[in-house]
């Protein structure tokens, strides 16, 4: 239990650790007392210790296969899916910001009238 209480005691440090080895920004980490909080009542001396291979891996499926499956998504914000649950491409209604509002149909959750 000392251990986890010097670790939480340090946990910026740990992080600054953490985004030096593997070069990662500062924003992409969790809020620090928010996290602390959380990892106050966790058992960490039971935690796996985390694998190379694994990070390997994470790092594939971030660096290919994400992007890959973004692609496959419909670009932009006109997207709705039909009474069949398909993805279609919509007009105006779907787009918050319509150049036209008066051509997106009223009502619609996603209008964003002038006011």
């Amino acid at each position: 239990m000392k251990k986890q209480e010097q670790l939480l005691a340090n946990l910026l440090e740990e992080f600054k650790k953490v985004q030096a080895q593997h070069n990662l920004p500062f924003g992409d980490f969790p809020h620090l007392g928010k996290f602390r909080e959380k990892l106050k009542n966790l058992p960490l001396h039971k935690f796996p210790p985390l694998k190379p291979e694994t990070i390997k891996l994470l790092d594939e499926v971030i660096e290919r296969d994400i992007p890959r499956l973004m692609q496959m998504l419909p670009k932009g914000d006109e997207v709705r899916l039909n009474k069949e649950g398909r993805i279609e491409s919509s007009d105006v209604e779907s787009n918050p910001f319509a150049q036209d509002p008066t051509k997106a149909k009223i009502g619609h959750n996603w209008v964003v009238n002038g006011e």
